[in-house]
């Protein structure tokens, strides 16, 4: 039997008819089950398929376990083996809404533990948001790139990071600076629904992904805000990289870190500091000064909304102060909270509150259009009714102030913009 890769040259025209998107739009670990369903049911074990194809058996555990993906010519190889047809396992599969079962698969992962508790807090909350969308008909639209394929980088894992880092920006038109609100922008420009919630201290953040769902990420709220943006980049990377694996990130984790979470360590960092924005912004403060103050990295810091740490860290990385500078800064008892009040520097939250903007508009509106009792609203916000009805009251009469000094009646005609 010839090996996986001498194949491309005999492909039936089967596989010539099967078009690359539709393997690309399947969920990797959904495949992986059925073909060792089929694998399972010719009684065959991983090592006899890896002999009789001539590849390691590492290959068709990943196949399986949806690690990696698959080709039109891998699948026409399996599939001949497997006396099976390529419909079978292209055709479209009814898809689960929940994503707790990924989350039960994660090795070492008790359903008693903090991680998993807070992942049903996740699901249930994305649950109610998809419930808001059906409800007032307004689904969030989902702008999402194709999925990078890890075992596939040819490129050193940093540079394949930072390549994606910038390539996201550009295609978001985030340019090369700050982000100012980075939830909303991850929101409404790729789709994500984004949930800030108190869980365990040392849980950083968690994602998940289902086609009914999407994209759902949680951050722990307990957290300082540029902890919480630095969770959110790294979920994010998550969702870029290996998007059909629920994930979450705890802190201090124990161990070496796989190269999934060392990819996603480095695109988060890229993403909210990346190097040519950064430098440019340093080399703004320097001005006539001989070099960089402290003052000015807790500056750059407040700009870029990350910690001093990290900041630090990029400004060595980069070169542009010395190495060792913010294990100096340590050794000397620096305090970055300290330092930025007495500057008067007040990083403006912009991943505040449990629910988006959005979530919150939508939940107003069902309940005014009579599709949520005050109740079904009290639930849906996780307040009580004094809570939810000031809830109410404010939403609506900020909605009204802001419609009379700038926006006019909604329903207004917006032809004088064009004429």
């Amino acid at each position: 039997m010839p090996s996986l890769s001498s194949m491309s040259s005999e492909l039936s025209c089967e596989q010539h008819r099967m078009e690359a998107p539709t393997l690309h739009g399947l969920d990797p670990k959904a495949l992986g089950a059925q073909l060792q369903d089929a694998r399972r049911a010719c009684d065959l074990t991983q090592q006899q398929v890896a002999n009789k194809l001539g590849i390691a058996r590492t290959t068709i555990v990943a196949l399986e376990k949806g690690e990696r993906r698959l080709s039109p010519a891998d699948l026409v190889a399996l599939c001949r083996l497997y006396g099976r047809s390529i419909s079978d396992f292209v055709r479209p599969q009814k898809t689960s809404e929940d994503f707790l079962p990924q989350f039960r698969t994660v090795r070492g992962l008790q359903q008693s533990s903090a991680v998993y508790q807070a992942a049903i807090d996740l699901e249930r909350m994305a649950k109610n948001y998809v419930d808001l969308e059906r409800a007032t008909g307004q689904s969030l639209i989902q702008r999402y790139p194709a999925v990078v394929a890890l075992d596939q980088i040819s490129v050193p894992l940093e540079q394949a990071a930072e390549d994606l880092a910038i390539q996201e920006r550009n295609r978001l038109g985030m340019g090369d600076g700050p982000i100012p609100d980075l939830r909303t922008r991850l929101e409404s420009d790729v789709g994500l629904r984004i949930f800030c919630f108190p869980m365990e201290s040392k849980i950083a953040g968690l994602f998940g992904y289902t086609e009914p769902l999407g994209g759902c990420i949680g951050v722990n709220s307990r957290h300082p805000l540029e902890r919480r943006r630095w969770s959110l980049a790294h979920e994010y990377g998550h969702f870029l990289s290996t998007r059909f694996r629920a994930d979450y990130d705890i802190l201090s984790r124990s161990g070496g870190r796989s190269a999934a979470e060392k990819f996603v360590d480095h695109f988060a960092r890229h993403f909210l500091m990346p190097s040519s924005g950064l430098n440019r912004h340093t080399s703004q403060l320097h001005g006539t000064k001989s070099g960089l103050t402290l003052a000015d990295v807790c500056t750059l810091a407040d700009l870029f909304k990350v910690s001093v740490q990290a900041l630090t860290l990029r400004l060595e990385e980069l070169g542009r102060i010395k190495a060792g500078t913010w294990e100096h800064l340590c050794e000397r008892g620096f305090k970055a909270r300290a330092a930025k009040e007495y500057l008067g520097l007040n990083v403006q939250d912009d991943i505040e509150g449990r629910y988006s903007a959005r979530y919150l508009g939508l939940a107003a509106l069902a309940h005014q259009k009579g599709f949520l009792t005050e109740g079904e609203l009290t639930e849906r916000l996780g307040k009580d009714r004094v809570s939810t009805r000031k809830f109410l009251q404010d939403y609506w009469q900020r909605l009204v102030t802001e419609t009379e000094q700038g926006f006019g009646r909604f329903d207004a005609s917006l032809d004088y913009v064009v004429s």
